[in-house]
């Protein structure tokens, strides 16, 4: 009987922990900072840190690091990482970046197709590539003005923290945009609000501002924060591009791979396969024509395959911002064009 009964246990234990939420660094770039294992209370742990009435454990990761459920990640200037998760879903983090990722694996392990993550972006840029049929399929984005609902699968999400600004970028698949509510100070709104929900397609973006002049702000109970849609431009999706592409010198990277043991190396690169793969399904889906010409390449690398996504739309998209005032990103647009996008033409 034990012959019989210690099989059965690896094999359920394989088949929870294969589809986990488990995500790992597989690119890393200048100082970043993890924090893990929140307590309400200071155990006096070395680098220990406070935030929002939590101290965390503060720490550097290395390639291989496997984030744990309620982890922070920061970025600094000129920094960046990309996280990969057992089925191949992605987050591309860029500089000066803080957010915090959370989720539940019960349900999925149990045999039920979403984990619940949900990703708290208090400033920064993230671009998140999530497979429709995964674990992440319903995954919550959360920031200071808007929250998100992820329908699939590549997009992108910039928050300017307390500035009153942040934008949604959807390369593939479909976001849906709530403006979050915001009682003004010192007024007591008995009213509800129900803001509404705005989807955002392939190849548009949202533009989120909670800022509203003095007089308007007197005047009201209430602030729902302006949602207003329209074609991402061939300027963004250059910056989109900018901030998904990490570049890490040859040199630097042998340097970080030796600092990690072959068997994880071994992993790293299992993991790259799986993140290719895991989009190319995807991408499968909505473009078929785009799938195949990757397949014929024969992409084994997941910036090529997230940059093929970006061209696509790159191709249809007005070259400048429709609207006046919202061209930030011109000065960097020819350098950044002809670095990640004319060579793919």
């Amino acid at each position: 009987m034990k012959f019989i009964f210690l099989p059965l246990i690896f094999i359920v234990l394989f088949w929870s922990n294969s589809y986990s939420s488990t995500a790992r660094v597989i690119k890393l770039k200048g100082v970043v900072d993890i924090y893990e294992s929140p307590s309400n209370k200071s155990l006096g742990r070395k680098g220990e840190v406070l935030f929002n009435g939590k101290y965390y454990l503060s720490i550097s990761p290395k390639l291989g690091l496997k984030l744990k459920n309620g982890s922070i990640i920061k970025t600094k200037q000129d920094s960046q990482v990309r996280l990969i998760f057992n089925n191949g879903d992605q987050f591309n983090v860029a500089q000066n970046t803080f957010y915090e990722v959370k989720w539940d694996d019960e349900k999925y392990s149990k045999g039920e197709k979403k984990s619940n993550t949900i990703v708290n972006l208090m400033y920064g840029k993230v671009r998140a590539i999530v497979s429709k049929d995964g674990p992440r399929s319903n995954l919550k984005v959360s920031t200071t003005h808007a929250a998100m609902g992820v329908r699939g699968t590549d997009f992108y999400v910039s928050n300017s923290g307390q500035l009153g600004k942040m934008d949604v970028s959807v390369i593939r698949g479909e976001v849906d945009v709530t403006p979050k509510v915001k009682k003004m100070k010192g007024l007591s709104a008995q009213k509800k609000v129900k803001p509404q929900i705005i989807k955002v397609k392939p190849g548009f973006s949202a533009f989120v501002s909670t800022a509203l002049p003095k007089a308007e702000i007197k005047s009201k109970d209430v602030a729902i924060a302006d949602v207003q849609v329209r074609r991402t431009s061939k300027v963004e999706l250059a910056k989109i591009q900018k901030d998904s592409v990490i570049e890490v010198t040859k040199e630097e990277e042998e340097k970080q791979l030796k600092e990690v043991s072959k068997n994880v190396a071994t992993e790293l690169q299992k993991l790259e396969k799986t993140a290719v793969k895991t989009t190319l399904e995807d991408i499968k889906r909505y473009d078929e024509n785009l799938y195949n010409a990757m397949v014929s390449q024969k992409v084994v690398k997941v910036e090529d395959v997230n940059t093929a996504s970006v061209k696509k739309v790159f191709k249809k998209a007005p070259e400048r911002p429709l609207k006046p005032g919202e061209d930030d990103f011109a000065g960097d647009y020819e350098d950044v064009y002809q670095k990640y996008l004319k060579v793919l033409e």
